[in-house]
């Protein structure tokens, strides 16, 4: 009887065991390792690149046999980059954010050295012999021979050796002169000195915010774009904002035009011998636009559908120059953004530091973070003692709101830090995949940002378009730690360029609608009162005011970038540029611009891409009507969207994944509506 009560005993403290819910997962402190010593990131890096050629020599003598079979060919393969991907992206990315400046050398150099490696590796024959004839069980592993069978063919592998030799030097070529042109850019020292009185109209917390010279009688201005939007939105002074803006327009120098040339040179090179009429088509061939052609028709329609509204915009700032000229007037580009400000203020009472105020950076951040949670079933909570490289970065753990279930883990490296990049922009630092063990690997993302730091008793106040940009580079987090795609090659932000921007844009767009702004306001001062209905207001129609030269300027760069990359021969890419936006937007650039100097996205991965822009942001739209039916209400919705696309990556064609979550093909009616067209 004893024994029976035992064992029942044992039994209910057995079931209740059992049945107690596990306790939630422990945030790692580190949940991949960025803090390095000079010399570290090279020998880390070599042992990755190392042991991934011992294991590709291996994979290239797999027996004729075996290269059927999906597990011992592709999906090696597969995991081959997977692994080095993991050992080597962070790596190679500290070049944007780390402390020290020999690691950010190192870092630079070896992610270079990647970017050729890769490239290279699909030029080999004897890996595509060893994956090519893999023979996919499902719908995924079909999608991802489609997608490395294509790299493949793109990178020559119909080519005789000699003609394979050439492609593969042209890669490397541009991989070198990718490196140089980024490299000058973040190297660039430039500074540009005015006195007070040449920014006169330049708020005081910017100029706080500014060095001085040495006998304190000039203010020290670095040409990075929030100083540059700063002083030609504000200096009174066309000068001063003629000045600002040369400065900006020559950052990266005359040697960067050089490499863009030569780079240009190169990809149209490696276009004909892939068998594409141009680089444009290259790149566009996998992509949603699918041809060149395509994409320019796009633009141009768009322009074109457009003008009306731009010419009426342009002639209002006209008339506003002309008002303080006493006649007409000729506008220049440094005098676009002052007098829509101008016009905002006198026409719609819209004041952007008073409105500002309103928007403090971690209360804009703490809003963010709650809608996200609320609509797409996510807890987002920080790392307390995490292992950082500077005292204002944060580390933030994801969970599974059901589950509790980490996800994945996003850094907050947002403000200015001298040798950090100056760019707003999110990179992937671990991406999400199928672990051998069946698990699935935690992405870890970065949102890097250079806001002011508090000046005085103020905090960073972020204006309109710094609200959109915070929840823009957030869709891109979202985008690679919610991802639950079982390939590294096909998860995250890997995807096709002109859908890569979908999920940041549509997001960017919660950030113009009045109950996401009241939502995340609270005074800086006084963080329970929000922004007023009458600023709302005013907010609401300034938007759409001027918004064609928005896009006329998107379009005007596009079209530059599809211009060199179609051309069947070498054609300047100053004059080509400064000629379009003549033609664009009915203004000269003045002498001595040299604005593609300093236009990274050629020489950075949107080369033949720009047009992404404007293309993921139709479907943006479609996307963001969804929500709005529910104003921006409903978990299902946002559920759906996790699901659908969030979670999705590349693992079917962008088409398919929209289709999925609305129902239906995807379509520019919403995108129409918000232009009024």
């Amino acid at each position: 009887m004893k024994k029976r009560l035992l064992a029942v005993l044992f039994l209910t403290v057995l079931i209740a065991a059992c049945s107690s819910p596990l306790p939630p997962e422990v945030p790692s402190r580190e949940p991949v390792r960025l803090l390095y010593q000079a010399g570290e990131v090279v020998s880390a890096y070599d042992a990755a690149i190392r042991k991934a050629e011992d294991e590709l020599a291996t994979l290239a003598q797999l027996p004729a046999p075996d290269r059927t079979s999906m597990e011992k060919s592709l999906l090696r393969f597969e995991q081959i980059l997977g692994d080095l991907d993991d050992r080597v992206l962070a790596v190679t990315s500290l070049c944007y954010f780390g402390t020290n400046a020999v690691v950010r050398e190192e870092s630079f150099a070896c992610a270079a050295e990647y970017s050729s490696f890769i490239k290279i590796l699909y030029t080999r024959s004897d890996i595509y012999q060893a994956v090519r004839d893999a023979i996919p069980r499902d719908d995924d592993e079909k999608q991802l021979l489609k997608y490395h069978r294509k790299r493949f063919e793109k990178s020559g592998l119909a080519l005789d050796d000699a003609k394979r030799n050439e492609l593969t030097a042209a890669l490397s070529a541009v991989s070198d002169k990718e490196r140089q042109f980024s490299k000058n850019i973040a190297d660039d020292q430039t500074t540009v000195e005015f006195t007070a009185a040449e920014l006169t109209g330049v708020p005081q917390n910017y100029l706080d915010s500014f060095a001085k010279t040495s006998d304190g009688t000039k203010y020290i201005v670095r040409p990075e774009y929030q100083n540059y939007v700063c002083v030609v939105t504000y200096a009174h002074s066309a000068a001063t904002r003629q000045k600002m803006m040369l400065a900006y327009h020559q950052v990266g120098g005359p040697a960067n035009i050089t490499l863009l040339s030569e780079a240009i040179d190169a990809r149209r090179k490696i276009a004909s011998l892939a068998g594409y009429a141009s680089w444009g088509d290259y790149q566009t061939d996998g992509r949603m636009a699918g041809t060149a052609k395509t994409a320019v028709d796009m633009l141009n329609g768009l322009k074109t559908e457009i003008k009306p509204r731009f010419d009426t915009d342009m002639q209002k700032m006209r008339e506003a120059k002309g008002a303080d000229f006493g006649g007409a007037a000729t506008l220049d580009l440094w005098d676009t953004p002052y007098y829509a400000k101008k016009i905002k203020k006198k026409d719609y009472s819209y004041d952007t530091e008073a409105l500002k105020e309103y928007f403090p950076l971690d209360g804009v951040l703490d809003g963010l973070f709650g809608i996200c949670g609320e609509l797409f079933g996510i807890q987002i909570e920080e790392v307390k003692d995490a292992a950082v490289w500077d005292r204002a970065i944060k580390l933030y753990a994801t969970r599974d709101l059901a589950s509790l279930r980490i996800l994945g883990y996003f850094y907050l490296d947002l403000y200015h830090r001298e040798g950090k990049d100056n760019r707003f922009f999110m990179s992937a630092l671990l991406n999400a995949r199928l672990l051998s063990d069946g698990t699935y690997q935690k992405p870890v993302a970065i949102f890097l940002g250079n806001f002011v730091r508090r000046v005085g008793d103020q905090p960073p106040l972020l204006e309109q378009w710094e609200v959109e940009t915070v929840f823009h580079e957030f869709g891109h987090v979202l985008h690679v730690i919610l991802s639950r795609v079982p390939y590294s090659s096909l998860s995250g932000y890997n995807v096709p360029w002109d859908y890569g921007e979908l999920p940041s844009q549509m997001l960017e767009f919660f950030a113009r609608d009045r109950k996401i702004l009241s939502r995340v306001s609270g005074h800086y001062q006084e963080r329970s009162k929000k922004v007023s209905e009458e600023m709302l207001n005013q907010l609401a129609a300034v938007n759409t005011f001027n918004l064609s030269y928005r896009y006329y300027e998107k379009i005007w760069q596009s079209l530059v970038d599809m211009t060199l990359h179609t051309s069947a021969i070498p054609l300047d890419p100053t004059a080509t540029c400064n000629t379009m936006f003549k033609d664009t937007l009915g203004m000269e650039l003045p002498a001595g611009d040299l604005f593609m100097a300093g236009f990274g996205h050629l020489m950075g991965g949107y080369d033949a891409g720009y047009y992404s822009y404007i293309w993921s942001e139709v479907y943006a739209w479609d996307v963001l009507a969804e929500f709005q039916k529910t104003n921006f209400g409903s978990a299902e919705i946002g559920a759906k969207y996790r699901r659908a696309i969030l979670e999705r990556g590349a693992i079917r064609d962008p088409s398919d994944l929209l289709k999925d979550f609305l129902g239906r093909a995807p379509n520019d009616g919403a995108f129409r509506k918000w232009l009024g067209i």
